[in-house]
C-alpha cells in the first residue's frame, strides 16, 4: 500500500531536509495579503499602473506548444483550452489576472478542472489571499489548502515524490519564507505607503483650500460651550476647499494666526516623485511609462523595449516553463511552452538590429546566408547559402 515511500524509491527531498525550513512559523509580513492589494494596488495609482503596463504586454503574447526539435504542434484540445480557459474568462483576462495576483503577493495559483491526471477542460486563477500552503518533508509542500468564505476548506493534496498537483503554484524567492512567495509589492510597500500618505495630505490641504490651519486666540477663557460653537462656525463657514479665500471676521478679542507652510514644508512633489522612481524600479518598469514628466517621443521606445527584455521575456518565460512542465504531461512527451515574439511591436527594433547583424555578418564572410536566416527565424534553404561568402576584395 505505501511502497512508494520504500528506501529505494527515488524520493526528491532538499538534502538539509527540515532543518532549513523552521523559519515557516515566523510572521514577517507587515501586512496579509488582502492589505497589500488593497492600499498597495487599489488606492495607489502609481502601483496600479505599473502592474498594468506588465500584465497588458503578457496577455498581448500568443503562446504556442513545441516538441523537442522546435517545431510547433497543433492540439486542437489545447487550443480550446487556452482560447477559453473557463467559462469566466477569455485568453487575455485569464493571463492578466494570474500575472496581477503574481506581482501584488509574489505567488500564483491555478486549478484545473476536472481533477486528476487527465487532460483539463478548464483552469481557474486563485486568489493567493485564500490560499495556505501546507509544508511538507523536504521541500515539497503536503498540500494547497483552499478556504472558502463559508469557512469550508478544499484541499489539493501533492505527491511528496515528484511534486505534482491539480493546483499549480509559482512563486519568487522569499528569503523568510521558504513556502510563500516575495512580491515586488512588498519590497516597495514603504515607498507605496509614502506615496499614499502625501496623496491624503495634499487632498487635505486642497479641502482648506491649499492651506493649513491656524490658532485662534482669545484675550479670555471662553467656556467649552463657545469653544464649541466657534469650531462649529469654523468647520462650516470657513474650512473646506468650497471655502478657499473666505476670510474669517472674528469679534470679542479673538485673534486668528494662520499657520503657514515654508517652501521645504510644501516641497512633497520631490517626496512624491522619488518614492515613483522606487516603486518603478521595484517593478522593473521603465519611468517613462508611468511618470508622463520623464516621458518623451525618443526615449518611450526604448523605455517599452526595456520593459520587455528586461521584465516581461524573464517573467514569462519563467512562467511558461513551470506552466508547461505542470500542464502538458496529459498531452504527450517532449512537449513545452514558448511564446511567439514575433508580433510584440515594442520588439520591433531590437528585431532590426539583429536583421542588420546577420546581414552583416553574412555578407563578410563570418556565418553563412542560411545560418544568418535561421538566427532571424526563416527556413535555409541550402545549396550556395550554406557556404561562406568571400569577398571580392
Amino acid at each position: 500500500m505505501f511502497k512508494f515511500l520504500q528506501p529505494n524509491a527515488e524520493k526528491k527531498e532538499s538534502p538539509v531536509n527540515q532543518g532549513y525550513f523552521s523559519t515557516y512559523n515566523l510572521s514577517y509580513d507587515k501586512k496579509d495579503k488582502k492589505t497589500l492589494a488593497e492600499e498597495g494596488y487599489c488606492q495607489n495609482v502609481i502601483v496600479y499602473r505599473a502592474i498594468r503596463e506588465i500584465v497588458t504586454g503578457m496577455s498581448s503574447v500568443t503562446i504556442q506548444v513545441k516538441n523537442e526539435k522546435d517545431e510547433i504542434v497543433d492540439i486542437p484540445k489545447l487550443n480550446k483550452l487556452f482560447k477559453k480557459p473557463n467559462t469566466t474568462s477569455g485568453y487575455k483576462s485569464f493571463i492578466k489576472s494570474i500575472f496581477t495576483d503574481y506581482l501584488i503577493n509574489g505567488e500564483m495559483f491555478i486549478a484545473k478542472y476536472p481533477q486528476g491526471s487527465g487532460q483539463p477542460t478548464e483552469l481557474w486563477p486563485i486568489n493567493p489571499s485564500d490560499m495556505t500552503v501546507k509544508p511538507g518533508k523536504g521541500s515539497i509542500p503536503s498540500a494547497y489548502v483552499y478556504m472558502e468564505k463559508t469557512q469550508n476548506e478544499k484541499a489539493f493534496e501533492v505527491n511528496p515524490l515528484d511534486g505534482s498537483s491539480d493546483m499549480f503554484f509559482m512563486k519568487s524567492y522569499n528569503p523568510c519564507n521558504f513556502w510563500r512567495g516575495l512580491a515586488p509589492l512588498e519590497a516597495a510597500a514603504l515607498s507605496g505607503d509614502t506615496h499614499n500618505a502625501g496623496m491624503i495630505w495634499n487632498y487635505s490641504l486642497l479641502k482648506n483650500g491649499a492651506r493649513p490651519s491656524g490658532i485662534l486666540e482669545f484675550e479670555d477663557s471662553p467656556s467649552g460651550e463657545t469653544l464649541g460653537r466657534i469650531k462649529e462656525f469654523f468647520k462650516r463657514q470657513i474650512q473646506g476647499y468650497r471655502n478657499a479665500g473666505e476670510i474669517p471676521i472674528l469679534t470679542g478679542g479673538a485673534k486668528w494666526n494662520s499657520v503657514d507652510n515654508s517652501p521645504r514644508d510644501m516641497d512633497y512633489l520631490n517626496t512624491m516623485k522619488e518614492n515613483t522612481k522606487y516603486i518603478a524600479s521595484a517593478f522593473g518598469v521603465p519611468l517613462p511609462l508611468i511618470d508622463n514628466d520623464a516621458a518623451s517621443y525618443n526615449n518611450m521606445e526604448q523605455a517599452k523595449e526595456r520593459l520587455w527584455t528586461d521584465t516581461i521575456i524573464p517573467l514569462l518565460d519563467e512562467f511558461l516553463e513551470a506552466f508547461g512542465e505542470w500542464l502538458l504531461k496529459p498531452y504527450g512527451d517532449n512537449l513545452y511552452l514558448c511564446a511567439d515574439l514575433d508580433s510584440v511591436p515594442a520588439l520591433e527594433g531590437a528585431r532590426t538590429r539583429k536583421f542588420d547583424r546577420m546581414v552583416d555578418a553574412a555578407n563578410k564572410g563570418v556565418i553563412t546566408i542560411d545560418e544568418a536566416r535561421e538566427a532571424i527565424g526563416f527556413e535555409p534553404i541550402g545549396g550556395s547559402a550554406g557556404s561562406l561568402l568571400i569577398p571580392s576584395t
